[in-house]
Parts: C-alpha cells; sequence; structure tokens
C-alpha cells in the first residue's frame, strides 16, 4: 500500500518565485520608505520607531495591492519614496491575482533570465526547472508594452496639465497598475487629463 500522505508536495515554480519576488520587494519597499522618509522632515519623522516600522511595512505592501495610503500627508512624499512607490505599483501584485502592473511573475522572469544571461549560460534557470524562451519574450513584451503605455500617457498629461514629471508619472502609474494611490494630482485635472488617467 502507497502511503499518499508521506510524500511532501512541493511548491510550484511559479509559486515559489511569486513568493519569493514578494517577500523580496516588501522587504525593499520597507527599507526605501524608512530611509526616505525617517529623516527629519519626512512624513515618518514625527512617530515613535515602532509605528514608523509598521506604517513604512504597510506601504510597502499597500503599494502593489490594496492602494491604501497608510502615511498620513501622503502627498508630501520625499521624491525618492515617489519613486520607490511608482517602482512597486508598476511590478504590482502576483500572476493570476485581483492586483494590477506588470505582475511579480514577469519581474521575476526578467530578473532570472538578466542573472542567467549574466553568467554567460545559454539557458535560463530557476531552482531545477527551465525556463523557455518564449516565457522570457512574453515577459519583455509585457515589459515594452507598459513601458510604452506608461510613457506615452505620461508624456500626453505633462504636454496638457499643469503638473510636475514625479507627480504625473505617479498618477499615471497608480492608474495603469490599478493601485488606486493618488498624490492629490487627479482631482486638478481637466477633461483629458481625467480621460487620460481613467
Amino acid at each position: 500500500v502507497h502511503n499518499i500522505g508521506s510524500r511532501r508536495r512541493r511548491l510550484s515554480l511559479q509559486t515559489r518565485l511569486a513568493l519569493w519576488s514578494a517577500l523580496i520587494l516588501v522587504l525593499i519597499g520597507w527599507a526605501g520608505l524608512l530611509i526616505g522618509e525617517y529623516r527629519y522632515d519626512g512624513v515618518l519623522s514625527g512617530l515613535p520607531f515602532g509605528e514608523r516600522l509598521l506604517r513604512a511595512w504597510f506601504q510597502s505592501a499597500a503599494a502593489r495591492t490594496a492602494g491604501f495610503a497608510g502615511l498620513s500627508d501622503f502627498g508630501n512624499l520625499h521624491e525618492a519614496s515617489r519613486l520607490l512607490l511608482i517602482c512597486l505599483m508598476f511590478i504590482g501584485s502576483a500572476p493570476a491575482s485581483m492586483g494590477g502592473g506588470i505582475t511579480t511573475g514577469t519581474i521575476a522572469v526578467l530578473t532570472v533570465a538578466m542573472w542567467s544571461f549574466a553568467r554567460g549560460y545559454a539557458t535560463v534557470h530557476a531552482g531545477q526547472r527551465a525556463i523557455s524562451m518564449a516565457m522570457i519574450w512574453r515577459a519583455v513584451t509585457v515589459l515594452v508594452i507598459s513601458l510604452g503605455v506608461v510613457m506615452t500617457a505620461t508624456w500626453l498629461l505633462l504636454l496638457n496639465q499643469n503638473l510636475d514629471f514625479s507627480l504625473a508619472l505617479f498618477e499615471v502609474v497608480s492608474a495603469f497598475s490599478t493601485t488606486g494611490l493618488s498624490l492629490g494630482a487627479t482631482g486638478q485635472l481637466d477633461t483629458f487629463g481625467r480621460l487620460l488617467i481613467i
């Protein structure tokens, strides 16, 4: 009699890549927000240390998924923190989830492929599994098209609205990735700008 319960089920490659990339992105966002907003005039500066840690952690996770502004005075984020949140929103959540962005699966495949090619390998491996060139080209296609859409929309917004670059890019990436975060610029847009964001 074969005991099915005694065999350990391994997680699929997609699940392992999604879990690792989610953890790494949350940690990068957490550390980046702490560094960017810990300054004497940052939005975390007046809070106790434990609350700073918690709010930075929450905002790092929410930037890719829920879209809640967990930091007080969100519109006054430092430019470095804005850039970090833009990157997190652009990457977005895991494949097959309700979140937007290019997905953690795409960024994980591209990262593994770049690492493999930089080391001179002819094939791309993640763990014990090979990643096909078709999957890599699909990830590259998603990245290039997404960058094209975001840059075109940002350019059009800058051309027609009186916005700073980081403000326009933040609003466009938030809309593109269906995150829902805003620095308050959407309310200032005219009809064309709002239609563009939609």
